[in-house]
């Protein structure tokens, strides 16, 4: 496996992972994908299984104004979940982030989903907040932060 910088060839492949990820109504439209990958300061880390020549996973993170960061979406297929992909993952986003000088990064997570929750924990993710209704105008998101050091 390899972490490398997305490719504009990969975009396909991440709409269809982001679809394979998550449900109707939280997964991103293509439309709303390529308008997170324009923003200023956005970027995707791409894992990709050499071997297979396919994608694995990708997380999409940006840098936002002052010194946060925002993780957008973490996108594992299934068959690559629980070998560690996502810390790799997400470690290298917290690097970049770390290299564009934020300073915390946060990002959000479905109230109806404890392991996403126990994840982030896991990587010291803390929940500082709530947004009713979220996703899908009707399901919370609880909001986590974590401190880059």
């Amino acid at each position: 496996m390899i972490l490398r910088e997305r490719r504009p060839s990969d975009f396909a492949e991440l709409c269809e992972i982001d679809r394979l990820c998550f449900p109707p109504g939280i997964a991103y439209p293509p439309q709303d994908l390529a308008h997170w990958l324009r923003q200023r300061g956005s970027f995707v880390i791409v894992a990709e299984d050499e071997e297979k020549q396919k994608v694995a996973g990708f997380i999409l993170a940006r840098k936002q104004h002052g010194s946060s960061g925002h993780i957008i979406t973490v996108d594992i297929l299934p068959e690559y979940r629980r070998c560690g992909l996502g810390t790799a993952l997400i470690e290298r986003a917290h690097e970049r982030l770390k290299r564009m000088e934020a300073r915390r990064v946060r990002l959000e997570a479905s109230v109806e989903n404890p392991s996403a929750v126990a994840f982030y924990q896991k990587l010291g993710y803390q929940i500082v907040g709530r947004i009713p209704r979220y996703y899908l105008d009707s399901i919370d998101a609880w909001v986590m932060s974590k401190e880059l050091t």
